[in-house]
């Protein structure tokens, strides 16, 4: 599951880079470069994690850990503006938070991966209120 998350995290980082390099407008440049940064921050906390936290904790559920539910494909996005582009940023980290909520709920409630993967959850969620923030700005700029 760490790995995974680790993958989502690389992912998540060349999803805003990609977007980055997208938009014309500078701040919402520096925001996607910002969030990239998020994600990048994210995987080293992963890669830093003591496995052995959890190693012979069994997940409640072992058939189906839903990975492939939350898999996020880097779509085209030439024609995108920037709102529409928020909008997007803002569903894929919500995804991600979903993940890991979903993570954390297949080990024990005691457990420090079940909290690693709280604690992510939580972060995801601050980037997709940083990006709702940006996206009302940007609406009310256009009115």
């Amino acid at each position: 599951m760490i790995d995974f998350a680790i993958a989502q995290e690389e992912k998540a980082a060349e999803f805003y880079t990609c977007l980055a390099e997208r938009v014309k407008q500078s701040d919402a440049k520096a925001m996607l470069h910002k969030l990239r940064d998020f994600e990048l921050e994210l995987k080293a906390m992963l890669q830093e994690y003591d496995y052995t936290e959890y190693i012979g904790e069994n997940p409640r559920i072992v058939r189906d850990l839903k990975l492939t539910d939350y898999i996020m494909e880097l779509i085209e996005s030439d024609g995108l503006d920037v709102q529409q582009i928020l909008i997007l940023a803002s569903k894929n980290e919500k995804i991600t938070r979903d993940m890991y909520l979903d993570m954390s709920a297949r080990l024990s409630n005691e457990s420090v991966g079940s909290e690693m993967f709280k604690i992510l959850a939580e972060q995801e969620d601050g980037h997709k209120r940083i990006i709702e923030e940006e996206l009302e700005d940007a609406f009310f700029r256009e009115i």
